[in-house]
């Protein structure tokens, strides 16, 4: 499967879901040293991330690493810290 995400869109990604004009398979993500806190609490320190479109990414991690806070911060759902 993975090879046929890299080679272009699956036929299973046109198969009635979504709006047919719109692309499937998505943008690239490019994430430089993302930084993120909670006040003094820093949660999220110098991560970078790329993903190609079509491209499956798995975050692991225990209970309160991150996890979704990267999600949020990467999908605009919260705002990044600017310093």
């Amino acid at each position: 499967m993975l090879t046929r995400l890299r080679e272009g869109t699956p036929d299973a990604a046109h198969e009635g879901r979504g709006d047919p004009g719109i692309d499937a398979i998505g943008a690239p993500v490019r994430i430089e040293s993302l930084t993120h806190s909670f006040g003094e609490l820093r949660v999220i320190e110098r991560i970078d991330l790329e993903a190609q479109p079509g491209e499956v990414v798995g975050i692991v991690g225990p209970s309160g690493c991150g996890k979704t806070t990267l999600l949020e911060l990467v999908a605009g759902l919260r705002p990044v810290d600017s310093g």
